[in-house]
């Protein structure tokens, strides 16, 4: 009789632990991705922004926007917290040369400036230029530094990242029109001068150019490069790859990962440097991905990553999280009856990939008339804070647009301490000086700070979802506890039932 006693103890104690989510360990399991949602204030045929996260918890966007009925494109800026949501976007910058401004890249430094380059220009004569603003004041036009003519015949489609390190030596790859080729300058002063192009790759050819370029700058010290080849039709004929050490003036040779001689051929390069591999993605008919540790001789084999995912949907988007776990967005569909569309997430082991998780999927929807058109494209990804993982999509640009979508998870993983941003402007460049366009909708250097009126959507309170306060096994835990409990009861009056017979049966 003393082990059914000490089994209805423990069932006492359980109960009350299941029902209340008292637990015994902290660690949890991360959050779920939260439904999807539009960025507001975004017009319908915007591609997803490009983020920068800060030290105090709040990511920035960036995003190269139409105004007046696709007369006049402009760079806007908007930003977003777990807590507050996303501010409404305010147009900040536009190209001293055209009314088409597209944005290439953003990064912020270690002094909380926040840097972009962008093109403007025409498919006959395009120019990239540079604008820098404390983070603090990215919301604000007046804030901006004048935009510098970095690089003149930039090529039609556009391409650009850049990078910089501790000594503000800011080191930009482009696209160029002469030979059709990638194209390298650098700043040592943080951006206020940039020395002379050099192509560190020339197809040679009028009906071949770059497309796609990204750089990665690694903790190693090393710069990786991964570009692209397309025809004029849009066609991909080859992905090349090249790194440069900071301190070194050369570029590598390009080596070439992977060719196509007809077809839709090759798309959508991503690269990244993780634990001391080169690890590079690409489309070749799925995601492809090869590894090297010297990004020269030693490359791995081409292996498709995910074999039930195809299609072509925008290039894949690679972030680290607070755990230096690899997270890996991408959008595609599952072939079936019917297809299922998404956007997908996997996380890196070290050896292999998980099973890709959705963060949305279903069915396609071809509305090419109005707003409903389901089919993700163009991931892009940010980490804020360690823990907290964010990825915005677009629908493929082949039907009717519908604006930026985002969905949001807390992972189980060590939140970075908040860093106060700095208030004080940089000197050192020259602040644009107030203009009027007589076609865009505001007079962009004398418009107020309005990136920072809030827009509220929809949001499950931070306290709601961090790992150690939420349980995701609760829902199944309370469905069980009423029989348990039921169970626990049946078993105690039986056992004290039989007790006092056996005690009656002995007198």
């Amino acid at each position: 009789m003393k082990k059914y006693r000490i089994l209805f103890v423990l069932l006492c104690i359980f109960i009350p632990f299941t029902i209340f989510n008292i637990s015994f360990a902290s660690a949890q399991g991360d959050s779920a991705w939260l439904p999807q949602q539009q960025i507001p204030g975004y017009d319908s045929n915007t591609w997803p922004p490009i983020l920068v996260a800060d030290g105090y918890g709040t990511v920035h966007a960036f995003s190269s926007q139409w105004l007046n009925g696709d007369v006049v494109r402009v760079i806007m800026y908007n930003k977003w917290t777990h807590e507050q949501g996303w501010t409404a976007p305010i147009d900040v910058l536009m190209s001293p040369y055209t009314n088409d401004t597209r944005l290439l890249d953003a990064f912020i430094d270690p002094t909380n400036r926040v840097h972009v380059i962008f093109w403007g220009g025409n498919n006959i004569d395009a120019k990239i230029y540079y604008s820098s603003a404390p983070i603090v004041d990215a919301g604000n036009a007046k804030a901006w530094s004048a935009p510098i003519l970095v690089a003149e015949n930039a090529g039609d489609p556009e391409a650009g990242n850049f990078a910089a390190d501790e000594h503000g030596r800011i080191y930009l790859l482009y696209s160029g029109r002469y030979g059709n080729g990638v194209y390298s300058t650098t700043s040592d002063d943080n951006g206020a001068t940039w020395a002379k192009p050099t192509p560190i790759y020339l197809t040679n050819d009028q009906d071949k150019m770059p497309q796609a370029l990204h750089m990665y700058k690694s903790q190693s010290g090393w710069l990786h490069a991964i570009w692209n080849v397309i025809t004029s039709g849009g066609e991909g004929r080859g992905i090349y790859y090249s790194r440069k050490k900071i301190d070194d003036i050369k570029w590598s040779d390009p080596v070439r990962l992977a060719e196509a001689e007809s077809g839709y051929g090759t798309n959508t390069p991503a690269i990244i440097e993780y634990h001391g591999a080169v690890l590079a993605f690409y489309n070749l008919g799925g995601i492809i991905w090869q590894r090297s540790y010297d990004g020269e001789k030693d490359w791995t084999p081409p292996v498709q990553l995910f074999t039930r995912h195809v299609g072509v949907n925008g290039s894949p988007s690679l972030v680290v999280d607070g755990n230096d776990e690899l997270h890996i967005f991408f959008g595609q569909r599952i072939t079936g009856s019917p297809d299922i569309h998404g956007m997908w997430h996997s996380i890196f082991s070290g050896t292999g990939w998980s099973e890709p998780e959705a963060v949305v999927s279903g069915l396609s929807v071809s509305d090419v008339t109005g707003d409903k058109a389901f089919d993700p494209f163009e991931a892009r990804a940010v980490v804020s804070q360690g823990n907290v993982l964010m990825v915005t999509w677009r629908s493929d640009p082949g039907l009717m647009g519908n604006g930026v979508w985002y969905s949001e998870k807390v992972l189980n993983a060590p939140e970075n301490p908040l860093k106060p941003l700095s208030t004080i402007a940089s000197t050192t460049l020259t602040v644009s000086e107030p203009f009027t366009n007589p076609q865009s909708s505001s007079n962009l250097a004398n418009r107020e700070d309005t990136a920072n009126q809030i827009v509220v959507t929809p949001m499950i309170p931070f306290s709601d979802v961090k790992p150690n306060s939420y349980n995701p096994s609760m829902p199944l835990i309370v469905s069980l506890a009423p029989a348990v409990l039921i169970i626990s009861i049946v078993i105690t009056i039986f056992y004290a039932r039989k007790k006092k017979s056996m005690h009656s049966m002995s007198k």
